[in-house]
Order: C-alpha cells, then sequence, then structure tokens
C-alpha cells in the first residue's frame, strides 16, 4: 500500500493507493494549515503541515510501506522545498528538508517528495503521450513540462514556476502569496482573479454595479471565488472582460513556452481552471493564439480529469514507476 499526500495552498488530500487493485481504496480531504487560517509562521507553520498530514494519514485507518508527498513548491533532488508561497504567505529564509522531517515524522525512510505539479504529470503519461506541458490554476499557478517521459526540474527543482514570473500585464498593486508584487500568480490564479476582481470593482464602481457580479454581490469586499465562476459561467459581460484580464499573462508565458520549446500538447488542471471548465479553456485557447499565432491551439489545450485526484494517483504512479494504468485515466 502506498500512502500519498497531494498538498495545496487551501486543500489538502491524503489517500491510500493499493498497487494489486490500481487504485486508490481510501482517501480523504481537509483544510491545508496555511497563513490565512493559521497563527503560525515560518517554521511553525511548516511542523503544523505536517503534522497534519500525519494526523490525516491516521484517520484513514491503513498500514502502507511507502510515503509519496506532492509539495506546493520547487523540490531539488535531495528532497529540500525551497518555497512554499501559497502555504506561507512569504518566502522561505532556507530550503526546507522537507523529505528528512517526513521520514523522521513518520519512522521510515521511505518517504519520498516531490513537485505537485510534477506529481500530477506522473497520471498522464502515456507510451504515446510522453510530452506534454501539465499547468494548473488553483490556489497559484504552477507548470511543469514533461520531455520523453521526463519531467523537466532543473536542478533546484524550479523549472515550471511561471507563477512567479514578473509580468508587465499583472498590476503592481496586487501581491503574490511569494510576498512579491506584479507577478502572474497574483492575477492569473484563483486567489490572483479574485485580487483583480476587487481592484478592478474599486477602480470602475459604476461597471461593476451594473454587472450581473456586482448586482449579486454589491460590496466588492464581499467577493469570493464562487460568486466569480458562476457569473463566468452567465457569461456576464464585465465578469468576461476582466477574466481574460486575469488570463492574459498566463496565456503569454505558455505562448511563450511553446515558442521555445514546441511542446504543443497542453494539460489544464487545478480547483479553478477546473470550476470555470470549457468556457476557460476556449478563451485561455484564443489568448494564446493571439501571443502566438501558430497551430491550433484549440486542439493542443485538454482540460485534465475533475476528479481531484490527478496528485494522488500520479504520486502513486511515481513510486511505483511506471507510465500509468489504464482504467485510471484515458488519452486527452
Amino acid at each position: 500500500m502506498i500512502l500519498v499526500f497531494d498538498v495545496g495552498g487551501t486543500s489538502l488530500r491524503v489517500g491510500c493507493y493499493c498497487e494489486a487493485q490500481h487504485r486508490l481504496v481510501r482517501q480523504t480531504r481537509l483544510a491545508t494549515p496555511n497563513f490565512v487560517n493559521s497563527p503560525l509562521r515560518g517554521p511553525g507553520l511548516i511542523e503544523q503541515l505536517f503534522r497534519t498530514m500525519k494526523d490525516a494519514a491516521n484517520t484513514l485507518g491503513l498500514e502502507y510501506d511507502t510515503v509519496v508527498a506532492a509539495l506546493p513548491g520547487p523540490v531539488t533532488v535531495d528532497g529540500h522545498v525551497t518555497a512554499l508561497p501559497t502555504v506561507l504567505g512569504a518566502k522561505l529564509d532556507r530550503p526546507c528538508p522537507a523529505a528528512a522531517l517526513l521520514q523522521k515524522l513518520f519512522g521510515t525512510p521511505n518517504v519520498h517528495v516531490l513537485n505537485d505539479i510534477t506529481a500530477a504529470g506522473y497520471r498522464y503519461l502515456t507510451a504515446e503521450h510522453q510530452t506534454f506541458h501539465i499547468v494548473s490554476s488553483g490556489s497559484g499557478i504552477g507548470s511543469k513540462l514533461f520531455i520523453d517521459g521526463k519531467p523537466l526540474t532543473g536542478p533546484q527543482g524550479d523549472a515550471g514556476e511561471i507563477g512567479h514570473l514578473l509580468h508587465p500585464l499583472c498590476p503592481h498593486e496586487l501581491q503574490c502569496d511569494c510576498s512579491d508584487h506584479g507577478h502572474i500568480g497574483a492575477v492569473s490564479s484563483g486567489r490572483g482573479t479574485l485580487q483583480l476582481f476587487k481592484l478592478r470593482a474599486e477602480q470602475q464602481p459604476h461597471a461593476y454595479l451594473n454587472s450581473a457580479l456586482g448586482k449579486s454581490t454589491p460590496s466588492c469586499a464581499m467577493l469570493d471565488t464562487r460568486s466569480i465562476v458562476d457569473a463566468f459561467l452567465k457569461q456576464d459581460p464585465w465578469t468576461l472582460e476582466v477574466m481574460d484580464d486575469a488570463i492574459r499573462p498566463l496565456a503569454h508565458a505558455l505562448a511563450t513556452t511553446r515558442a521555445v520549446s514546441g511542446v504543443a500538447s497542453f494539460i489544464l488542471l487545478g480547483g479553478f481552471s477546473c470550476a470555470l471548465g470549457e468556457p476557460y479553456r476556449k478563451r485561455l485557447a484564443a489568448l494564446c493564439a493571439s501571443y502566438f499565432d501558430t497551430g491550433n491551439w484549440n486542439d493542443s489545450i485538454a482540460l485534465g480529469h475533475a476528479d481531484d485526484n490527478n496528485g494522488l494517483i500520479g504520486c502513486a504512479l511515481y513510486a511505483q514507476g511506471t507510465l500509468r494504468h489504464e482504467h485510471e485515466s484515458q488519452p486527452l
């Protein structure tokens, strides 16, 4: 049995994967201790996170011999995580020896740590589908290139951290979870999009109040991502306009990646993008084409599985050292 974790900035998922049955046999989800809901900061918050992971594993009531944890930040080859912005809300003073700390906590050396987007990518590997770009929009923005079946991580594990690119289309007023300003994640992630909508509502009060979003939520301070998703899916014109502004920095980053790498297969994951669904995918594809008009972007970008298990299943398949099991996903 493999114990697997998918730690996000908002939700922490844990499950047990049975190799004999090729599936998750038990799993649960809870809130991630983070800078929004916890009074702790820095090392204290990391310790709280890891202990929450251990407690969650205990609730599953199953024995396991391998632990794989997917964390929302760059992970080095020796198991250090160099940033956890969506959890900590700030930069780390020094790399955190996550693998070593979890090995001590779980009482076994058979603990593996990897980046959350890297983990999710393992779910989509097949013999025919070995080169692609995983992109996740949830609490933050992350991505990972898989080339010939291998994730491109870089020596510091920071390859794919496009959410922390400074971008001229990102208003400097908006702060990224890493504490810097003007990053793609401060605008294009779920948290970032919410920030942008509040900013635009303050800048355009008349247009906001006359929009479907403003009529449902007159006080922009009360906006949340759920209300934005609802207005977007109802095609409220003002909401669509602001959403395009939220998407543009991400679209530019993806277009640049394609122009440099030649990788033309993109898989969209993450709670925010999955909630926005097919209309979001189409708008992202159109905006990507506006920056790099080559090929057919609409055919290049696909929505991943929306079952919330990408990281968990990916962790298990990573541990097994196999591509994936046929029943768990179909080629996109």
